[in-house]
């Protein structure tokens, strides 16, 4: 019998279980591993590779609920159905220098212009920001500066462009207008 580290979704369409019990890995800087669950959302952490008790750091049903899982399978002529990816995910995990986790989501695939949202999570699961960004980045990794290398396709011209991003946290009570 061959087990995940990582839970399965209940789920009767085998397809969904396969992507939404997979969505994106990162290694830590010791050893870790970080599964991000693409619906419903949650981080968890194994502290080493050889399959060490994970820990689940965050989980909000608010960024990607149980609902989505809904989404990802459409039905078809009679009770036939069939998986599709328009819906929303987590599709990229990594370990910020400080310890904290970005987490990249997909949002609203399906609509004329999808976003992502942008999420910073401390090791407790204390979500530090949570930004919503009009392009739908698909981040490939960290650049050795700490940016991170991504690709959007801009509806405009009809093509992919590569970006370059950089991550600046600013505490709410900071940011410019706010109280």
């Amino acid at each position: 019998v061959q087990e995940s580290w990582h839970p399965v979704v209940d789920h009767e369409q085998w397809e969904t279980v396969r992507y939404t019990s997979g969505g994106p890995v990162a290694l830590t800087r010791d050893g870790g591993l970080l599964v991000s669950e693409r619906a419903p959302f949650r981080i968890t952490r194994y502290a080493d590779l050889d399959g060490a008790r994970p820990r689940v750091i965050v989980e909000d049903e608010s960024i990607v609920s149980s609902a989505e899982l809904d989404r990802a399978v459409t039905y078809g002529p009679g009770t036939q159905r069939r998986f599709t990816t328009g819906w929303t995910q987590s599709k990229f995990v990594h370990e910020l220098p400080d310890g904290n986790i970005l987490n990249v989501v997909l949002v609203d695939p399906e609509e004329s212009s999808p976003s992502s949202l942008w999420l910073v999570v401390a090791p407790d699961g204390a979500i530090l920001a949570r930004t919503a960004v009009a392009e739908d980045y698909t981040v490939w990794n960290a650049t050795p500066d700490g940016a991170f290398l991504a690709t959007y396709w801009h509806g405009a011209t009809q093509q992919h462009f590569v970006a370059k991003l950089e991550i600046d946290i600013i505490p709410v009570g900071e940011r410019a207008g706010s109280g």
